[in-house]
Protein backbone atom coordinates (compact mmCIF):
# COMPACT_ATOMS: atom_id res chain seq x y z
CA UNK A 1 0.00 0.00 0.00
CA UNK A 2 1.02 3.56 -1.22
CA UNK A 3 0.43 7.21 -1.50
CA UNK A 4 -0.97 6.39 -4.39
CA UNK A 5 -3.25 3.14 -3.69
CA UNK A 6 -4.46 5.33 -0.71
CA UNK A 7 -5.62 8.47 -3.36
CA UNK A 8 -6.94 5.69 -5.94
CA UNK A 9 -9.56 4.08 -2.79
CA UNK A 10 -10.01 8.00 -1.90
CA UNK A 11 -10.85 9.47 -5.01
CA UNK A 12 -8.36 12.50 -4.68
CA UNK A 13 -4.96 12.83 -6.37
CA UNK A 14 -1.37 11.49 -4.84
CA UNK A 15 -0.86 15.28 -4.19
CA UNK A 16 -3.80 15.73 -2.09
CA UNK A 17 -3.21 12.80 -0.04
CA UNK A 18 0.49 14.44 0.50
CA UNK A 19 -0.94 17.26 1.92
CA UNK A 20 -2.97 15.72 4.13
CA UNK A 21 -0.67 13.90 5.84
CA UNK A 22 1.92 16.42 6.06
CA UNK A 23 -0.74 19.51 6.28
CA UNK A 24 -4.35 18.67 7.22
CA UNK A 25 -5.35 21.35 8.00
CA UNK A 26 -5.08 22.79 3.83
CA UNK A 27 -7.54 19.98 2.80
CA UNK A 28 -11.60 20.41 3.15
CA UNK A 29 -13.15 18.40 5.55
CA UNK A 30 -14.85 16.36 3.30
CA UNK A 31 -11.70 15.12 1.53
CA UNK A 32 -10.15 14.53 4.45
CA UNK A 33 -12.51 12.62 5.74
CA UNK A 34 -11.75 10.41 2.46
CA UNK A 35 -8.85 10.10 2.86
CA UNK A 36 -8.60 9.14 6.91
CA UNK A 37 -10.98 6.25 6.11
CA UNK A 38 -9.04 4.75 3.56
CA UNK A 39 -6.16 5.19 5.65
CA UNK A 40 -7.96 3.67 8.66
CA UNK A 41 -9.60 0.37 7.03
CA UNK A 42 -6.47 0.03 5.30
CA UNK A 43 -4.09 0.29 7.91
CA UNK A 44 -1.75 2.70 5.66
CA UNK A 45 1.43 4.04 8.04
CA UNK A 46 3.27 6.54 5.93
CA UNK A 47 7.09 5.66 6.40
CA UNK A 48 9.19 9.15 6.02
CA UNK A 49 12.13 7.40 3.87
CA UNK A 50 15.91 9.29 4.72
CA UNK A 51 17.28 11.01 1.69
CA UNK A 52 20.50 10.64 0.51
CA UNK A 53 22.01 13.30 2.13
CA UNK A 54 20.69 11.89 5.82
CA UNK A 55 21.61 8.23 4.91
CA UNK A 56 25.29 9.54 4.33
CA UNK A 57 25.36 11.20 7.50
CA UNK A 58 24.64 7.73 9.13
CA UNK A 59 27.55 5.99 7.27
CA UNK A 60 30.78 5.66 8.70
CA UNK A 61 33.32 6.72 5.55
CA UNK A 62 35.93 3.68 4.91
CA UNK A 63 39.18 4.52 4.03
Amino acid sequence: MNIKDVAELAGVSPATVSRFLNQPESVAKSTAQKIERVITVTGYSAVKRETKVEMSKNQPLAW
